[in-house]
């Protein structure tokens, strides 16, 4: 019977243990939590700008500028724009797709690539 009471109360201690261990994990996600919002408010406008100039930009396919003509060179310049993480689903992968999709099929041209994004960096 004092066996049964011993278990009993190391079982107890186990799981007050396992709940205060619980509870700072909870608490180490809730700042993380936080801190992630904070930048994600932070960066949306940003965020909703350059939208703003995609948009204008694909409406206004035929725009006109300097550095939107081919000029006399013989590079090309891709600039990649990816996530720092991979959580994006197939995004990152996409781009990576694409990119090394037009690179084959444009083997006899210089090309350059500016990388914007630890996993755009990975796949040039």
């Amino acid at each position: 019977m004092a066996m049964q009471t011993k278990t009993i109360k190391q079982k107890m201690k186990s799981v007050s243990s396992i709940g205060k261990i619980t509870k700072a994990m909870e608490m180490i996600s809730i700042s993380k939590m936080k801190k992630s919002v904070l930048k994600r408010n932070n960066s949306l406008s940003f965020a909703e700008e350059s939208l703003s100039i995609l948009e204008n930009i694909y409406i206004h396919g035929g725009l006109t500028h300097k550095y939107l003509e081919k000029g006399d060179g013989d590079k090309l310049l891709i600039i990649v724009v990816s996530s720092n993480k991979g959580l994006c689903g197939g995004y990152n992968i996409n781009i990576s797709k694409k990119l090394s999709e037009f690179i084959k099929n444009n083997p006899k041209e210089v090309i350059d690539v500016i990388s914007i994004g630890r996993q755009a960096k990975k796949a040039a």
